[in-house]
């Protein structure tokens, strides 16, 4: 039966994949040391093979755990390449963050400066949370802005620093 051949890019192991993943694109772990590759096989070749980085975001962050769920799902979607649906996310955790830490106001950006007022944010974090809800607006939203994609080095960032400034928001809330 013919199969085709995946190189792992960590161990150099050959993993044999049967015929049938004729068309595959998606996850594939390697046979000798389990790591995870993302993989497109077309007409039967492999046509990419990528190595899967390891989370960003440490699942035991200390954030309440809806705000947890959102940050998470944002850097699955970064290790999925999804990066505007990563930097949506992180604007999704920010606000359920906000509302968490008792922040008023009818928008994200309100509510940013509501727990400056309230010096739960420093001047720093406050321009952090207003760069991190930025980048998930330019995400969400269509628009003539000069900025065609959002980037995996963007992205990455943007994931980054969210999970330095979301304690901040989130401090003695978690639940």
């Amino acid at each position: 039966m013919p199969h085709i051949v995946l190189r792992c890019q960590r161990c150099q192991a050959h993993n044999y994949l049967p015929a049938s993943y004729r068309g595959f694109v998606g996850r594939y772990g390697c046979d000798q040391c389990n790591s995870v590759h993302s993989i497109r096989v077309v007409q039967g070749s492999m046509m990419e093979a990528d190595l899967l980085a390891a989370p960003l975001i440490d699942a035991d962050l200390a954030v309440p755990e809806t705000v947890l769920s959102d940050i998470l799902e944002a850097d699955r979607a970064f290790q999925a390449r999804c990066y505007r649906a990563c930097v949506v996310m992180v604007r999704r955790a920010m606000e359920r963050a906000c509302l968490g830490a008792g922040a008023s106001g009818r928008s994200l950006h309100a509510m940013l400066e509501d727990l400056n007022a309230k010096a739960v944010l420093g001047r720093k974090e406050l321009y952090q949370g207003q760069a991190l809800r930025l980048w998930g607006n330019h995400g969400a939203h269509p628009q003539d802005d000069g900025l065609d994609d959002v980037t995996s080095q963007q992205a990455k960032l943007v994931l980054e620093t969210a999970a330095a400034l979301l304690p901040a928001i989130c401090i003695d809330t978690k639940t």
